[in-house]
């Protein structure tokens, strides 16, 4: 997070920079400082003040600021990717903090001053819970304001905190503060809610020299708290009380004293124009309305959950979208079409007489040229407004849609330029980007960072648009690698994290389907395992080991939840599970959902995994936890010599050790039960010679990708076989899905995997690209050739689970690879897995460790182009596509990719820098076809197709059944001999085929 205000943080916050445009390769040392800034001394100190490393070296107040060292680091080997730094840290404070390194090749360099500021922590509120008197009877949604006038003194800082049973927006004088939607997020009530922070000097010091008082003002709307949501079959509220707010705001002066004004019985309420707001069903607003005389609010419960700091990312306005279309459909009605599926809100400009009624409604699709949203079920999504005749710009205010298109009616005149719509998400800097030489692909891949954004509101849902918009713990885990490839996902994940651990405390240690789980308690594999398997991504992806620490019992707690529920009779087997959902081998009804991979051994697979990820998480912590102890005992040597320490700076005292839990215990307990649990799956799911009992694409993917099997070169060929068998097409669902193309390139089948990425038929990835997709789909058949809807049950135009090819795209295309032993990004595996076909791959990623760029690019079918950017403090192994490591022409041997060279891996080693190669290649990257293809490969390739038809005119004679074998094992049914096969693959050998 860049510069929060108010957000959750621990006691030793951790410090991330990157280095660039040096001269050296690595950091050789370096220091952090930090400055702690009460609020009644930050008008006197411009946002971003002028510290040096010289004053870290004070200990007491830094010149006449009021600033206060509150750590210094020393000179030290810090961790860029996470340093932790002890603080005690005071509520309400501001807190500044600098970077200074130097580097190996004699550098210094500092970065800007940064800060982060606290928000109420545990320090107790002094504002009650307050209510409308009668919100039973009212459908009109209250609005609560104060007159609020500050002292005539200098004012130092203002700060809003606030938070509502429901979802709030906030004004000063009328004007909307801050930037945010949808606030206070949404959480497990039950557990905890959100308070927000708000800066409010300026608004605050505005009205003071106005000489006036200011009327701070909060409406509320419903929101997950109050309104229907979820499963629920009353679609009544999960939670009691209605619609309440909590607000303080702190007026700090420069002489030290400050007002606080809390909200309590004082505070006037009145009802606005809104008379419905639910997330599902939109939103309604009448203007029309009379004004209503305030009365006083009363005093209410508090929710059940703590108040406490937030940790919601904020969720902004990020995309402003014009209407590519002004339609008029077929059966007459006006549509606006945004050229892009997305999750968000609108405004609308609007001049109509007083007493219209104008009437929005959304879709994902067009059926028939006519707008459509049946497939959003119960939800209305839609917008009323009942007009006072005055020009307005509506938006919405406690709802968000998934839409495309937009019906509208009651509005003659309509013009594009009336209409933006809102993209809004959880604001998360972008950090990954690529590009290809392939148009379609590249939609793909825009898809799945739009697929993203729509369902990365606060929570990860699956789905933004119908009567669903819950946090499935299944697509969130399945998407995690790519989702922190495409975005600084980190904070994000933390929030979503800490419900996740707060439901788990609720259950016993189980995790439920959704999170949070508005009231669904079921639980399943690979859904549940999202506590292990997405902190565990984090830690890869960040290399910061702290969400470990902070999700670890989480983690054990599911483990050993499904170590009590299988006891001595395989209970976790026989559990509900939704296995390989929306699979193509199970069921081939409309509607069906249940794969054809046994779940049971689903269950046991992610069981082991979650086991090993347990065990690795323990060793990782038992590291963490000698470091910690060995620091401290240096830090209790050294006290007084270099830094600050608990004895002269008690906010530093050292927290290390204090952790009694054993981990590497732990780690020896996870690895016994893993190897038990493997051990069971290979009794009972596979033979004695290696080969997996369950016969299904998924079960193959899944005994490679967790070495299950004793023969994995049996697994893969039957994987093989099992994909040529079906045409070269998939059969998985979202268990197998997401590793299928990583899968088979990283055993040697390629071509395969490319087949399917460029499969534009049903099932593929770009049959969705070609019928005009612009998120992704839930079901590979969403939508039929002919355009129509293939059913309305369960199908969503915008999840994006399998989206997660894109992980595939930038690891094994691109070629960016984490290295497994590295975590953090600081040394990838550059091998990228080029295509003739595919043409070039330009990958872009700010990882934790720095900025890495991979390309490449086909230039001919003997040349390749590779150019590679690797950052300060990292490294890389490089393996050269197609590059005859040993055969090293002359021209190239110096090439600086080329370091180190092991003739015999064909892998050299590079550290930070920039690198180019133009090469001969080993032999050509076109596709020779032969015989010994299947039929209907060669009759798919139209230079292929010519030679068969000049030699064996009657391959089209070939039975349909037969079309998946080989041309050779079947040719001699046609009467075809040897000597014709031999002549045909002898023209084929000069035909040269994009692969």
């Amino acid at each position: 997070m860049h510069n929060p205000i108010g957000f959750s943080m621990r006691e030793e916050p951790a410090f991330h920079w990157i280095v660039e445009d040096a001269k050296g390769t690595k950091a050789k040392e370096s220091r952090i400082i930090v400055w702690k800034a009460p609020l009644r001394t930050l008008s006197a100190l411009p946002d971003f003040p002028a510290f040096s490393e010289a004053d870290g070296k004070k200990n007491d107040a830094c010149g006449e600021s009021g600033l206060t060292l509150a750590a210094d680091t020393g000179w030290a080997d810090l961790d860029s990717l996470a340093a932790a730094v002890p603080l005690k840290l005071s509520p309400r404070t501001r807190y500044f903090w600098k970077v200074f390194v130097r580097t190996d090749a004699g550098e210094e360099g500092e970065s800007s001053v940064q800060f982060f500021e606290t928000g109420k922590r545990d320090e107790p509120w002094t504002a009650k819970w307050i209510a409308l008197p009668d919100e039973s009877t009212q459908k009109r949604h209250p609005v609560f304001s104060k007159k609020i006038a500050a002292d005539e003194k200098e004012i130092a800082a203002a700060r809003l905190y606030i938070s509502a049973a429901g979802l709030f927006e906030v004004f000063w004088n009328g004007q909307k503060i801050g930037d945010e939607f949808l606030t206070p997020y949404c959480t497990n009530y039950n557990a905890w809610v959100e308070a927000i922070t708000f800066d409010i000097t300026e608004e605050v010091c505005k009205s003071a020299a106005a000489g006036e008082a200011g009327t701070l003002s909060v409406m509320l709307g419903n929101g997950w708290f109050n309104g229907r949501f979820g499963f629920n079959q009353d679609r009544k509220p999960h939670f009691e009380g209605g619609k309440r707010l909590t607000a303080e705001v702190h007026i700090t002066y420069t002489d030290g004293t400050e007002a606080v004004i809390g909200t309590d019985e004082s505070w006037d309420v009145t009802l606005s124009n809104i008379t419905f707001s639910n997330i599902y069903d939109g939103e309604q607003r009448d203007d029309t309305l009379p004004e209503v005389p305030a009365v006083k609010a009363v005093i209410a419960a508090p929710p059940k959950g703590k108040l406490m700091d937030r940790l919601s990312l904020p969720v902004r306005v990020k995309h402003v979208l014009t209407p590519v279309a002004l339609i008029s459909t077929p059966a007459g009605e006006t549509v606006l079409d945004l050229g892009q599926n997305q999750a968000g809100i609108w405004r609308l400009a609007l001049d109509v007489p007083a007493g219209t009624k104008v009437h929005l409604q959304v879709g994902e699709v067009l059926q028939n040229g006519n707008f459509y949203n049946d497939n959003l079920r119960t939800a209305k999504a839609e917008y009323i407004y009942v007009s006072n005749g005055k020009k307005i710009t509506l938006e919405p205010h406690f709802t968000f849609y998934g839409y495309r298109y937009v019906k509208i009616e009651g509005v003659s005149g309509l013009k594009k330029e009336d209409f933006e719509g809102l993209s809004l998400y959880s604001d998360m800097d972008q950090t990954g980007t690529m590009e290809t030489g392939d148009a379609k692909v590249n939609r793909l891949i825009q898809n799945a960072e739009w697929g993203k954004r729509s369902n990365f509101i606060d929570v990860p849902t699956d789905c933004p648009q119908r009567d669903e918009r819950m946090g499935w713990t299944g697509d969130a885990e399945v998407f995690s690698p790519t989702a922190l490839y495409q975005s600084d996902a980190y904070a994000f994940y933390v929030k979503y994290l800490y419900d996740m651990a707060t439901e788990q405390k609720e259950r016993d240690g189980c995790v439920p389907d959704v999170v949070p789980s508005f009231d669904v308690n079921s639980a399943a594999c690979a859904w549940g395992d999202a506590t292990t398997i997405i902190p565990w991504n984090m830690y890869l992806y960040s290399g910061d080991s702290e969400i470990l620490v902070q999700h670890y019992e989480a983690m054990k707690s599911w483990v050993d939840y499904i170590e009590k529920l299988d006891e001595d009779n395989w209970g976790w087997r026989r559990h509900f599970h939704y296995g390989d959902w929306l699979a193509l081998d199970g069921d081939s009804s409309v509607d069906a959902v249940l794969g054809g991979t046994d779940e049971g051994f689903i269950a046991e697979v992610y069981k082991l995994y979650s086991m090993r990820i347990a065990a690795d998480a323990a060793k990782v912590l038992s590291g963490r936890q000698k470091e910690e102890e060995a620091a401290a005992d240096r830090m209790s040597s050294s006290a007084g010599r270099t830094g600050v320490n608990s004895e002269n700076h008690p906010e530093c005292a050292d927290t290390a050790g204090t952790e009694t839990l054993d981990y590497a215990a732990e780690a020896r307990k996870y690895e016994a039960l893993a190897a038990k649990t493997l051990q069971d799956i290979r009794e009972e799911y596979y033979s004695l010679n290696g080969r997996c009992c369950i016969d299904t694409q998924t079960a193959m993917l899944l005994s490679l990708r967790f070495g299950l099997a004793t023969d994995p070169d049996r697994i893969a060929n039957r994987l093989a076989e099992l994909l040529t068998k079906n045409g070269g097409r998939l059969k998985t669902g979202f268990i197998g899905t997401p590793i299928l193309c990583e899968e088979l390139s990283r055993i040697g089948k390629n071509n395969m995997a490319y087949d399917l990425l460029f499969n534009e038929e049903y099932p593929g990835w770009l049959y969705e690209v070609n019928l005009g997709a612009t998120t992704i789909w839930e079901r590979w058949n969403s939508m039929l050739p002919d355009g129509s809807v293939s059913s309305t049950g369960m199908n969503s135009f915008n999840h994006y689970s399998y989206g997660a090819i894109t992980t595939w795209l930038y690891e094994r295309v691109g070629g960016l690879m984490r290295d497994p032993q590295e975590p953090g990004f600081r040394r990838i595996i550059f091998a990228p897995n080029p295509s003739l076909r595919l043409g070039s791959a330009a990958v872009s990623y700010r990882s934790a460790a720095g900025l890495y760029k991979t390309y490449w690019k086909v230039v001919d079918d003997n040349t390749m182009t590779v150019k590679l950017s690797v950052p300060f403090g990292c490294e890389a192994d490089v393996k050269l596509p197609y590059f005859d490591a040993e055969n090293v022409p002359e021209d190239l041997a110096g090439n600086a990719i080329l370091n180190g060279l092991d003739a015999k891996t064909g892998i050299s080693h590079v550290g930070p820098g920039n690198y180019e190669i133009t090469y001969t290649t080993q032999s050509s990257m076109a596709r020779i076809y032969s015989t010994r293809d299947r039929v209907k490969d060669l009759l798919a390739e139209p230079a292929v197709r010519k030679v068969l038809d000049d030699i064996f005119p009657d391959v089209e004679n070939i039975p349909a059944h037969m079309s998946a074998s080989p041309l050779r094992g079947i040719a001699g049914i046609q009467g075809v001999t040897d000597s014709v096969l031999d002549a045909i693959d002898e023209k084929l050998s000069k035909v040269k085929v994009s692969c």
